[in-house]
């Protein structure tokens, strides 16, 4: 009988806010579960790596092909032109040692305004690259501003994946399983229940060993 302890380990991850039945489907492909998986099997899906945004260059230092995170100005905005909408929509931002261009393919009318309002200071964090002999980041995976920069751990796990399921959906259920913000610090101190159950089970699971081989040894020849 397992410590009441750990009940809530147990419960479905439909008991997740945001995993309803389309997603709980898509679990269910993704654990390897033929029923609703409980949110230790989740708990148990460990990344394949990790993105480390903790460098944070100014951007004359930042190095193309490295992942960095810039505290930025907004300058400017270049739209996509209704004539190409192909053409990316440019955001051309800044710090005290140059400038970069944050390009959005296909961005939703207002969408990127809205996220990188002219004359805001944002924290974004992407894979640097040069393009005509400018810093520029592609679709930056993250743009925050200073609130939300607090509550990054800078470091962001990639956890296998399969078909439908979103890495932003599968991080914050993760999240929401350790009750915190998405993104944010991970107390490891929520799994010393586990840690001391599978600490005990290997104690005495040693101690019957030691018995066993003292009462009946095992002969080999």
């Amino acid at each position: 009988m397992r410590p009441a302890l750990l009940n809530p380990l147990f419960a479905p991850v439909t008991s997740l806010s945001g995993v309803g039945p389309k997603q709980d489907k898509l679990f269910r492909y993704l654990l390897g579960c033929d029923q609703t998986p409980r949110l230790v099997d989740l708990l148990l899906h460990l990344p394949a790596s990790v993105i480390d945004r903790r460098a944070r260059p100014k951007i004359r230092d930042a190095v193309p092909g490295t992942v960095v995170t810039l505290e930025v100005t907004v300058d400017r905005h270049r739209p996509t032109p209704g004539r190409n909408p192909r053409a990316p929509h440019l955001v051309y931002a800044s710090d005290d040692t140059g400038d970069v261009v944050l390009t959005y393919f296909r961005a939703q009318p207002g969408y990127v305004e809205k996220l990188l309002p002219v004359g805001a200071r944002r924290y974004v964090s992407g894979t640097a690259q040069m393009f005509d002999g400018t810093l520029q980041i592609v679709h930056p995976d993250r743009v925050v501003e200073e609130a939300g920069f607090a509550k990054l751990s800078g470091i962001d796990p990639v956890y296998p994946l399969t078909e439908g399921l979103a890495l932003g959906s599968l991080r914050r259920a993760m999240a929401r399983l350790f009750k915190r913000p998405a993104y944010g610090f991970f107390d490891t101190a929520q799994l010393l229940p586990v840690a001391y159950v599978v600490g005990a089970f290997l104690a005495i699971a040693g101690v019957i060993l030691v018995v066993a081989d003292i009462v009946s040894p095992i002969r080999i020849f």
